[in-house]
């Protein structure tokens, strides 16, 4: 509810009788046409008379009966206002400032005290309209702006809002509370970077205010800079000693952050203590999803569904933990091409049927057409430009613990005439909040190329990664593989890309980092029909963005420049690398995403430039 103003406030019998008084004198003393309209004035003693003894309901009744009798009385209406108002009936109030208003269409208090009347009343859009009048009439009432920045808020019109708290803070500078509401409306409209700017501008005069700098946090957290939020919670530590509520706040920004176990470690003395608090369960759901604790993740979400059914908040983080477990059905295709004229176009299909939240069994089919100039020496062996791929497999993915889960499948690949075992094994180990690891070993068709296709080239990958976050602004990923090939030939693969957090706004995410990637064959041989030096090195300056529409779309970039250098070149050279990808419908029943990828760099056939695109289409069930 709006605090009302002034102007419309609950009276003390000894205020009333002073009031009335005056009243009197001053319709004594004051000509009828200052009105605008003639009072009679014994009915108007008569009222005043029945006021001073405390008897509002019958003072109400003698002026109906001179409204009654002549409807365009201005001071007899805002007497009956204000007795109304008195009695608590805020609903008879609004109808006699209606009425005076209507008479005294100029006066920019009598709107003023209208929209208050509605405030009260909880009906916004009347307020919001009648205090827009007031302001109409009077521009540089400070208080006509406060109170319609209040209504805007109320009604969830935050631009309004903003616009309002602006004006006053134009028209009173120090107007302090009125700053810290502008940050809070920023927030809640998504403007971050503004609520944040406004949030340290108000701290710097007001730098004792421990829950301002809560706020501060979150804001903060919400547009994704969990390493600024962090260092304001450790900050307000340092300064104030921790308490439950920046415990609470550090627990969820470390939720936001990915770091589950590091979260539950604030959450669960704060939770031992307030078991049902909603703030604290929202906190403990996004972790026990991050760990993939899905049935109790779950669980949770419906506890959170119970304290506040129909939340948008809830909704949203139904979403977010459900998304992961729903059956669903994925078709795409993919294109490739090089300047050497080597196409790859590749259509799947890939299906999961969830038989709990944490082991879901899945069917996979691709096929591929491979293509190449013929007399690139990269054609079939048959003379033809293509080569075919169709692959079939069955798999299951579990999760066994919060630390450890595994993805087997298999099937055959097959060829024009090559027939092989089709198979994958990953194994995904989570030691620790900073700490994720993926094992992986997979045996198929390698073909980079029509010929490598058409002569049954087979591959065993394998290869070992990691994430490492070592705080929340650092990422450092990073590769090695040894990989078996028919053929007698055999590949190292060794990758690294430290990256750092540079960039967080509502809208924008940029981190920057540095990729190297060195990778050698045992052999070079051209008649395999892909590219195998015995040593390629890439150095690449990486740019990843992200474009946040909202929470259900975005748009990445990928750009990268750098140098390169294999066997055969006498020393290092440029190369850049670039790639756009759409993501629509996040959390959605159907999921777009689309792809389009460009490099001027040597490629696995000798090429010096390529191109990508894809999409492809979930329908979640």
């Amino acid at each position: 509810m709006i605090k009302t103003n002034i102007y419309i406030r609950n009276r003390k019998d000894t205020i009333m009788r002073f009031t009335f008084a005056l009243v009197l004198l001053v319709l004594f003393l004051t000509p009828a046409a200052a009105f605008g309209q003639e009072i009679p004035l014994p009915a108007f003693e008569d009222g005043l008379r029945a006021e001073m003894a405390g008897d509002w309901n019958k003072a109400i009744a003698i002026y109906d009966g001179m409204l009654k009798r002549n409807p365009d009385q201005l001071p007899i209406w805002l007497r009956v206002a204000d007795l109304y108002w008195a009695l608590g009936n805020i609903e008879k109030t609004a109808e006699a400032l209606t009425q005076a208003v209507r008479l005294k269409s100029g006066d920019a208090e009598l709107y003023f005290r209208l929209s208050q009347s509605y405030s009260v009343m909880q009906k916004p859009e009347p307020a919001l309209a009648a205090i827009e009048k007031a302001i109409e009439l009077n521009p540089n009432k400070k208080e006509y702006w406060e109170s319609r920045g209040s209504i805007a808020n109320w009604l969830g019109k935050y631009d309004i809002a903003g616009q309002s708290l602006e004006k006053v803070l134009e028209i009173d500078p120090d107007a302090a509370d009125a700053e810290i509401n502008l940050a809070r409306t920023q927030k809640w409209s998504g403007k971050l970077t503004k609520s944040v700017g406004t949030y340290r501008s108000y701290l710097e005069k007001n730098a004792d205010r421990k829950d301002i700098l809560l706020e501060l946090a979150m804001a903060e957290a919400e547009r994704g800079n969990y390493p600024a939020a962090e260092k304001i919670l450790v900050g307000y530590a340092d300064r104030f000693q921790h308490d439950d509520s920046s415990r609470a706040h550090l627990a969820r920004v470390y939720a936001w952050d990915d770091r589950p176990d590091l979260s539950l470690s604030f959450l669960g003395p704060l939770l031992n203590a307030k078991p049902n608090d909603y703030e604290l369960l929202y906190t403990r759901t996004v972790d026990l999803r991050h760990a993939e604790r899905f049935p109790e993740a779950l669980e949770s979400v419906r506890q959170l569904e119970k304290l506040r059914p129909g939340s948008r908040e809830v909704y949203d983080a139904g979403r977010f933990v459900r998304t992961p477990v729903r059956h669903y059905l994925t078709g795409g295709f993919n294109f490739y091409h090089d300047s050497d004229s080597v196409d790859i176009y590749r259509t799947y299909l890939k299906g999961a049927y969830f038989i709990t939240p944490l082991t879901h069994a899945y069917a996979k089919a691709e096929f591929d057409i491979v293509r190449a100039q013929i007399g690139s020496g990269l054609e079939n062996i048959s003379g033809n430009a293509s080569a075919f791929r169709t692959a079939l497999a069955l798999g299951i993915n579990h999760r066994f613990s919060p630390l450890f889960a595994a993805d087997v499948y298999a099937g055959e690949a097959f060829t024009e005439s090559h027939t092989t075992p089709y198979y994958g094994l990953n194994a995904f180990i989570r030691p620790h909040d900073a700490l994720k690891l993926q094992v992986a070993h997979a045996h198929d068709y390698y073909f980079p190329s029509a010929r490598s296709l058409s002569l049954g080239i087979q591959r065993y990958l394998n290869q070992a990664s990691f994430e490492w976050r070592p705080d929340l602004a650092w990422t450092v990923t990073g590769s090695a593989a040894l990989n078996f090939f028919s053929r007698d030939n055999r590949q190292w693969e060794v990758q690294l890309f430290p990256r750092r957090a540079v960039l967080r706004t509502e809208v924008l995410n940029l981190d920057i980092g540095i990729s190297a990637l060195r990778t050698g064959f045992k052999e070079q041989d051209d008649t395999n029909g892909y590219y195998d030096p015995t040593l390629y090195q890439k150095y690449l300056l990486v740019g990843l963005w992200y474009w946040k529409i909202d929470d259900d779309n975005g748009v990445s970039f990928t750009t990268g420049a750098g140098i390169n250098k294999d066997t055969t070149t006498d020393g290092f050279k440029g190369c850049f690398e670039g790639s756009v990808e759409g993501f629509f419908g996040i959390y959605r029943d159907w999921f777009v995403r689309m792809s389009l990828g460009g490099l001027h760099n040597l490629g696995q056939t000798g090429s010096y430039s390529g191109w990508s695109a894809g999409i492809s289409i979930t329908r979640r069930f």
